[in-house]
């Protein structure tokens, strides 16, 4: 079973362009990161977009512990059981 986990965190961010102070965000960007529970801990959460068959994961984004506003758990992915075969009617 896996976790699925969201963290809401605060990022920092720049700008390629020529901007006037008044321009300038100065504010960190608040997202909120949904997806499968890598690791959490004192040094930050990482969390996958996607994970395999295998059990690897991919399309990671590490948010470090002091960047992190919120977080919790929303419950553990369970893969659906194949359907029940009936069983054969009894015979009288």
């Amino acid at each position: 079973m896996t976790e699925l986990y969201t963290v809401t965190w605060a990022d920092a961010h720049g700008s390629e362009s020529t901007l006037a102070a008044h321009e300038i965000d100065h504010k960190p960007y608040i997202y909120t990161t949904v997806g499968f529970l890598v690791k959490t801990d004192e040094v930050g959460v990482s969390i996958a977009f996607e994970r395999g068959e295998d059990g690897r994961f991919r399309a990671v984004t590490f948010i470090p512990r002091l960047m992190v506003l919120e977080e919790y758990g929303l419950g553990r992915l369970r893969h659906p059981r194949p359907p029940r075969k009936p069983k054969p009617p009894l015979n009288s």
